[in-house]
């Protein structure tokens, strides 16, 4: 059986296409008249099975939608003649390019090799992808796999898949994210000297995105600053690496253009929030953003700033060792109730204590190698 929106009696499957393709706001607050037609509809693009009705715009927008889920079921000649159909009512209507967008974007539903690269949550060094984030509905179920298992990925995939979370969902038009995506998308964000172990700490990519969505909603087209924020939008959602020079420059401009218009901030972020640098011990800012707390897994020395992995350490250094350099009472403080060291514990026993250089020798000693080192230089207490 063919369907269509008005073999939808209940509506939940139109209301499902509306989610999972980028359909236009008229369409999506649109009526059921409009969407569906009525007993009276003659317009359809399949004429002879009364099915996908054109009568107008919006029934163009989700007849294509439909058409293009089902594109297995018909004869490759049956279907042309279809979407040829819909095609000349977009015309009449003036959205052939949301067909076309809406038309890709189904297709891609069923047939994987169309998808993008840019609609995944990670790509490995084979060209395997993972989790994709081809409509808001993916993007909202790639976070919480995130949320669940993000203890599970190694630190350079869960950085890179929370960053394409973060940068889908701007493009899905979801306003908020788990604030656990931003911290993982932003502790270790990549330096100008990406592959090396050398990290930076920045002002979250993410905030940038939305001052500037926010801006182009108030602003209008017509103004220069809206052209301006448009292509910086367009730079920042290519994921570019930043550095610290960099971002405070692009954080310049954001905030200017909020001057210049006299615009009100979004809620959480300030001009003050994100331009005034702060000179505190590395390990305070962390302490302060409270990533600590959600990097069990990672052990960071804040004397040298160098990061690890906690299994690394683990499994590789004897207790022992770490009882003998650091004395039982210490090490047990480290531990959890069940007496197992912890990750945490451990990272803050280095940041009250002058053992960090000790640390550093033995994890070299044992062959940790550690897998970044953490620049601070912007207070993130209300970023994150």
């Amino acid at each position: 059986m063919i369907f269509d929106q008005q073999t939808d009696q209940s509506g939940q499957q139109t209301a499902r296409v509306l989610r999972a393709y980028s359909m236009p706001a008229f369409v999506k607050t649109a009526s059921q008249q409009a969407i569906r037609g009525d007993d009276k509809q003659t317009l359809y693009a399949d004429p002879e099975r009364r099915r996908f009705p054109i009568h107008s715009p919006e029934a163009v927008c989700v007849s294509t939608a439909y058409l293009f889920e089902q594109q297995t079921k018909f004869k490759p000649e049956e279907f042309d003649r279809i979407y040829a159909s819909l095609r000349k009512a977009a015309e009449a209507f003036n959205v052939v390019e949301d067909v076309e967008r809406i038309a890709y974007e189904a297709s891609c539903t069923h047939n994987p090799a169309l998808w993008p690269d840019e609609v995944f949550g990670y790509i490995d060094s084979e060209g395997n992808r993972y989790w994709p984030m081809r409509s808001k509905e993916e993007v909202l179920k790639a976070a919480e796999y995130f949320v669940t298992y993000a203890s599970e990925m190694p630190v350079d995939v869960r950085q890179t898949f929370a960053s394409n979370i973060i940068r889908r969902a701007n493009d899905c038009g979801i306003a908020e994210v788990d604030d656990r995506i931003v911290k993982s998308a932003t502790l270790l964000a990549p330096s100008a000297q990406f592959g090396s172990v050398s990290h930076q700490f920045i002002v979250p990519v993410s905030h940038l995105v939305r001052l500037i969505r926010h801006a182009l909603n108030v602003l209008s087209p017509n103004t220069p600053h809206y052209q301006v924020l448009q292509k910086l939008r367009a730079y920042l959602n290519s994921n570019p690496p930043l550095t610290q020079e960099q971002t405070a420059k692009l954080t310049h401009a954001i905030t200017t253009i909020y001057q210049k218009n006299n615009l009100q901030y979004p809620k959480g972020l300030d001009e003050k929030s994100l331009t005034s640098p702060v000179s505190v011990p590395e390990w305070d800012v962390l302490k302060t953003a409270e990533v600590v707390d959600f990097y069990n897994d990672l052990v960071i020395n804040g004397s040298s700033g160098l990061v690890y992995s906690f299994k690394d350490v683990v499994a590789n250094i004897p207790r022992d060792v770490l009882e003998s350099a650091f004395g039982d009472e210490l090490i047990k403080d480290a531990c959890d109730d069940s007496g197992k060291l912890d990750g945490r514990r451990f990272s803050e026993l280095l940041q009250r204590t002058n053992y960090g250089e000790t640390f550093d020798s033995i994890a070299k000693e044992f062959s940790v190698k550690p897998i970044g080192k953490l620049k601070m230089a912007f207070s993130v207490r209300d970023l994150l």
